[in-house]
């Protein structure tokens, strides 16, 4: 599944400790047939998971496991909340076979803050974050219960270029990836961040890949692009439900 299609699980890395990635929850995406597949998000709001376009394509519903770095043990503070297909919303220009535009939302109802569940900061700057070191988070193939995440740099698009043909500069992250650490399946969707004054920013969502273990490079989903569609997609929502006071753009 890992070529030219999703990203998959991260290979390799350090074990995530509980609370050091409070932003990062585990997606069980269903099927109409009822299969279940790993994908990863990131808090970006109260009630709000950011997650790649690919993961809710033709799904019906959704668990989304926060505050655990376990994605079947869960933790005993965590919180498990359902989703259904209403409140998925995939970029209306999503291209499957290109990946393009790989990114979506899902609206979560109850989410609590805590020490191990918090929203992490996107980055809407439009610098290539190029030679910058840049984190990744996942269910990996050494030990896929368990979160796990590695360091990763990022490239030029146009070393991604070499091997995949269309990769887009404005609107996508290529990754230098080893044979030893990676993001590989069942870690889609997975937040790319960047560790600035102690804080992290979301530049990124892990999109695809050619073979996560043999060093090839990763695609990740550019979050700069998209924050009209992330803003708006919230505003339409929560004025769908009555609540557009206070919203960016309303009075």
């Amino acid at each position: 599944m890992f070529s030219l299609n999703s990203a998959e699980e991260t290979y390799g890395g350090e074990k995530a400790c509980r609370g050091q990635f409070p932003y990062h929850v585990g997606l069980k995406m269903y099927s109409e047939s009822g299969s279940a597949f790993i994908c990863s998000g990131s808090i970006t709001a109260k009630n709000w998971i950011l997650t790649a376009g690919h993961c809710v394509k033709d799904k019906i519903s959704a668990q989304i496991i926060a505050g655990s770095v376990n994605i079947n043990n869960y933790d005993e503070d965590s919180q498990i909340r359902s989703a259904t297909k209403g409140d998925f919303y995939l970029h209306p220009k999503f291209e499957s076979g290109s990946f393009v535009n790989d990114i979506a939302l899902i609206f979560v109802r109850d989410l609590k803050f805590s020490d191990t569940v918090q929203q992490v900061q996107l980055a809407y700057s439009n610098e290539t974050f190029e030679n910058f070191d840049s984190f990744v988070a996942g269910w990996g193939m050494i030990d896929n219960e368990n979160l796990r995440y590695t360091k990763l740099m990022v490239q030029s698009v146009h070393v991604c270029n070499k091997f995949y043909s269309g990769v887009d500069t404005e609107k996508q992250l290529c990754l230098r990836t080893t044979k030893d650490s990676s993001s590989c399946p069942g870690d889609s969707g997975g937040p790319l961040v960047l560790a600035n004054n102690m804080k992290y920013e979301q530049v990124g969502i892990v999109s695809f890949g050619e073979n996560c273990t043999n060093g090839d490079p990763a695609v990740f989903t550019r979050v700069s692009p998209y924050r009209n569609f992330i803003e708006q997609t919230m505003i339409s929502r929560y004025c769908s439900m009555g609540s557009c006071l206070g919203l960016p753009g309303r009075n």
